[in-house]
């Protein structure tokens, strides 16, 4: 069977990452844009049909020795070790890689050299930037240039925030800030968007005095975690909330950020006490 670029698109990408829900494999095969399900649906069916792909009752889709003996050179990402939980992280990872790879952004296990953007799976950031504890909820980091941001899929907003967990990213490594993260990026649900932005100001808000402190003591062993909405720290530096389709414009305006700022300031200066304000006459 001859297969056209964007099945084999989809193979070499599960090559990489194991596991992807049916409806983004779909999208991952609408290269046109058409939006038509149907359509998709005949194009994904000859690669389970020929074996090349395995669509499971759960939803999910996992790629078959046939079909990665078409890329022998490729080497797994990330791998699909346990059940229930732990394939439900690969889902999400994978997820967010395909998102970021429609939009031009390609999957690697290290950032690129010449600073071009690079969506790096948690596990693989995690050989890289010793210290991040286990409970933490990215599913990667997104690094272009100067920036290191970390990612998360926080559907409609309700997830457990392991306020601990996740300021593990921003851990020194040794005293270097080669591996320390720049900020997060926080990919929600389209229509929830406006309120899961004004639940995270208004929590963040809640528990300001003490979000806002810089003290910050690093471990490199578990420590114990709790359940709370999210909520950021000033340790975060820089967040960003954006939808997959709204994700395009957020990069663009996140790349010329400092641009923005400089332009809004004016005459104004940065304050070297972000408690108090963060720009002053």
């Amino acid at each position: 069977m001859k297969l056209h670029e964007n099945q084999l698109n989809l193979i070499r990408f599960l090559a990489r990452f194991n596991l992807l829900d049916y409806q983004d494999c779909l999208q991952f095969l609408d290269t046109a844009g058409t939006g038509d399900r149907t359509a998709l649906s005949y194009m994904f069916r000859p690669l389970t049909k020929n074996g090349y792909l395995i669509k499971h009752k759960d939803g999910s889709v996992s790629i078959s020795a046939k079909g990665r003996a078409l890329f022998p050179e490729i080497t797994p990402l990330i791998s699909t070790g346990g059940r229930g939980p732990e394939q439900h992280r690969v889902m999400k990872v994978s997820h967010v890689a395909a998102l970021m790879d429609r939009n031009g952004i390609p999957a690697s296990a290290k950032p690129s050299k010449d600073g071009e953007p690079r969506f790096i799976p948690s596990a693989c950031w995690r050989n890289i930037a010793p210290g991040i504890l286990s409970t933490t909820r990215f599913v990667g980091v997104l690094t272009a240039e100067e920036h290191r941001l970390a990612v998360y899929d926080i559907g409609d907003g309700k997830m457990e925030w392991q306020v601990r967990a996740e300021g593990s990213l921003f851990y020194t490594k040794y005293g270097s800030y080669k591996t320390m993260a720049t900020g997060m990026l926080l990919i929600c649900r389209e229509d929830d968007w406006d309120q899961i932005a004004k639940n995270i100001i208004r929590h963040t808000m809640w528990h300001r005095r003490r979000l806002m402190k810089d003290r910050c003591l690093e471990r490199n062993r578990p420590t114990r975690w709790s359940r709370s909405p999210i909520v950021l720290r000033s340790k975060y530096e820089h967040v960003y909330l954006t939808t997959p389709k709204r994700l395009a414009k957020s990069l663009r305006l996140i790349w010329e950020e400092e641009e923005y700022i400089e332009d809004f300031l004016g005459n104004a200066v940065k304050s070297n006490e972000p408690q108090m304000c963060d720009a002053e006459l």
